[in-house]
């Protein structure tokens, strides 16, 4: 538990609070437990709300503090950096934690329902298991972090960056991922039912170079997602793939049935035992560009070598025959 010396100094502000680390750069206090958020949320008299209220925590620093299980319901970390810090089983609903600083903690179990995370740096933290249903994630970085069995139903993940984040068990329900980039994401497929975002939107997002195996996106709108070197083998039945990049995609076993994909570029898309039925493939693009260039260049060459040839031949026939008329020409003199 927090002990009193060190709430003391908390409670004197952020920059008292500030200054008195940058002397102990090297300790990690401890405010485990503790109430820093507002009132309850079921208590909360939003009508009266006092802006001013909320600004005792923007820009502290909390790195490496214990502040697990503590009480965070609406405060303001603005600003924070709290890299390193263990928050895990934290109460963070409504807290607003925009452009905080977040690499690296342990957010394991902790409830950031609508939280507002937009900007904040995740990178490496663990977010297993915590619940992020409806949060503001937008232009978030969570490169190699986890999100194993967290919820995120609801959750606003515009334009962050997941590369290389694990997701297995993650349920995105409703998620709303334009411009999200996967690339490199951990192999969820272990548990084919892990990964769960059927109906979630993700158009425009990209999973280039994703592991995706056996990821349940039925009926999903992935319309100008870009799916290029992905392995995608799960079921994407009656999803909206209109003009998806699929180039070089492991579609290899992948349910597509009823699926729409219109416009889409599947050039070099491994489709082996894929199901195709009832799919849309109305000016789906499947052909090698290289290829076809190739085809053309050698038939332009052989069609040369056909004329080649046949001139040879034409000037053989005529030498033939004016040789011919000479050997006539020799036996009327004679």
């Amino acid at each position: 538990m927090a002990d009193r010396q060190t709430l003391a100094i908390f409670k004197c502000g952020v920059q008292a609070w500030n200054d008195w680390r940058k002397e102990r750069y090297h300790s990690s206090p401890d405010l485990r437990g503790i109430d820093l958020g507002g009132p309850p949320v079921e208590e909360r008299d939003w009508a009266r709300e006092r802006p001013e209220a909320r600004e005792e925590l923007r820009g502290a620093d909390l790195r490496e503090i214990d502040l697990s299980s503590t009480q965070l319901v609406d405060a303001n970390l603005r600003g924070a950096d709290l890299r390193g810090a263990d928050l895990h089983n934290a109460r963070l609903m409504y807290a607003d934690l925009e452009g905080a600083d977040l690499r690296g903690a342990g957010l394991s179990g902790a409830a950031l329902h609508r939280a507002n995370l937009y900007g904040a740096l995740l990178d490496e933290a663990d977010l297993s298991g915590a619940s992020l249903i409806g949060a503001v994630l937008v232009d978030a970085s969570l490169r190699k972090a986890s999100l194993a069995g967290a919820e995120l139903c609801g959750a606003d993940l515009s334009r962050a960056n997941l590369a290389g984040a694990d997701l297995e068990g993650a349920n995105l329900n409703g998620a709303s991922c334009a411009g999200t980039l996967f690339s490199g994401a951990s192999d969820p497929y272990e548990d084919p039912e892990g990964f769960k975002a059927d109906g979630a939107n993700l158009r425009d997002a990209s999973f280039q170079g994703a592991y995706l195996e056996g990821v349940d996106l039925r009926a999903t709108d992935c319309q100008r997602a870009d799916f290029r070197g992905a392995r995608l083998d799960g079921n994407l039945s009656w999803a909206n793939l209109m003009f998806t990049q699929l180039e070089g995609a492991d579609l290899a076993g992948a349910r597509l049935i009823q699926a729409d994909l219109r416009g889409a570029t599947m050039t070099g898309a491994y489709l082996i035992h894929a199901d195709l039925r009832g799919a849309d493939l109305s000016g789906t693009y499947f052909e090698e560009v290289g290829e076809e260039e190739e085809e053309e260049e050698e038939d332009e060459y052989e069609d040369e070598d056909d004329e080649e040839d046949g001139e040879g031949d034409e000037d053989e026939y005529e030498e033939g025959e004016e040789l011919g008329e000479e050997s006539e020409d020799e036996g009327d003199g004679d």
